[in-house]
């Protein structure tokens, strides 16, 4: 990247070592032919041509894209390390805006999803890159931005925003709408415990049970059944050997639930809000704590239907649900809102 240019480029590496496998059933059929005279068939010359034209792609092949602002113009290219195949540019000025979306893809075998940054003029758009990690792609999206000077239309949050207001935390957004946001009571048969200090805000929220947390032993006792053989165990052990361990297995299992139990219902989360960073910390025997700087935080939203919500800066992410109702998750969100407007209020002082 220099400074009034910005170029991708896609191909290489790991493809290469893949590659060149490819090239391996082609110099077995060639070598056949040359070495020891053998005559091709129809499915060597079509085998071959196959995997050669494969290996060629996967070692030769490369695509990229460059902005580049003194010409003015956006080139998509892509083809062979040696002969460029198809080069499409674009005037910059027709850009509108870098978009940021969530894709599912697959391949033959399975699928997984990316998260994927596209340059979008008029109707067409050039995919940049598309990485797994939403944070990685959320900075990749901004520097086109502030490259380009378009705005980042982000879909995976419903956000969008210009170029200038990319660096703006919550606090000086919300600051600038003017109002604060509006204070609303806590949703009736809330389970959260909700306290609130001169410059300090704090929910608790119970740890509820999970079954999922027993995920860990169901799978031990299936493995366990797929090698159970009760004639071997009863012929290395006695009959009586085999009732204590049997009674041992369901003893340590019954004692592996209780202590599930008792740390699930025995810690909880505490989310803390104060003039300087938002905390989400669970309390208990197995305590991890996250923290994002108030000046940094720049979004705070509802996501998954109301399942939870989540904090954003450029380098993290909080995600909150307690498994609690979609009620409670809005009301949280809104009452974090509008205290991050008034302490932020008290930061830029």
């Amino acid at each position: 990247m220099s400074g009034n240019k910005l170029s991708i480029r896609n191909g290489g590496g790991f493809l290469i070592w893949f590659g060149l496998l490819f090239f391996l059933p082609a110099i077995d059929i060639s070598s056949k032919f040359l070495y020891h005279g053998r005559p091709l068939t129809g499915a060597d010359i079509f085998g071959g041509t196959l995997f050669t034209c494969i290996a060629i792609a996967m070692v030769f092949g490369r695509s990229g894209c460059t902005l580049d602002k003194d010409q003015r113009l956006i080139t998509h290219w892509w083809g062979l390390t040696f002969w460029p195949m198809s080069v499409k540019t674009t005037e910059l000025s027709q850009l509108s805006e870098v978009l940021l979306v969530e894709e599912t893809r697959s391949n033959k075998d399975s699928s997984y999803t990316v998260r994927a940054v596209y340059l979008v003029s008029g109707k067409d758009k050039v995919e940049w890159k598309a990485p797994g990690s939403y944070l990685q792609a959320r900075r990749i999206a901004e520097d086109l931005s502030r490259f380009t000077q378009r705005p980042m239309n982000d879909k995976v949050t419903g956000h969008r925003r210009e170029p200038n207001e990319l660096d703006l935390p919550l606090g000086e957004r919300l600051r600038r709408q003017g109002e604060p946001i509006k204070f609303i009571s806590q949703p009736k048969d809330s389970v959260i415990v909700y306290r609130q200090e001169s410059e300090r805000v704090t929910f608790n929220v119970p740890q509820r049970w999970d079954w999922n947390n027993l995920g860990g032993l169901f799978a031990l006792l299936c493995l366990l059944g797929m090698f159970w053989d009760t004639q071997f165990l009863m012929t290395q052990l006695g009959e009586s050997g085999l009732y204590r361990l049997i009674a041992g297995i369901v003893l340590a299992s019954l004692l592996f639930v209780g202590w599930q139990v008792k740390s699930s219902l025995g810690s909880r989360i505490e989310v803390t809000l104060t003039p300087r960073s938002l905390k989400s910390e669970i309390v208990g025997k197995l305590s991890s704590k996250q923290e994002i700087d108030l000046t940094k935080l720049e979004e705070l939203d509802v996501v998954d239907d109301g399942a939870a919500w989540e904090a954003r800066s450029d380098d993290r992410v909080i995600r909150f649900s307690g498994r609690l109702r979609a009620d409670e998750i809005y009301w949280m969100r809104d009452t974090l809102e509008h205290f991050v407007h008034k302490f932020y209020k008290k930061v830029v002082v």
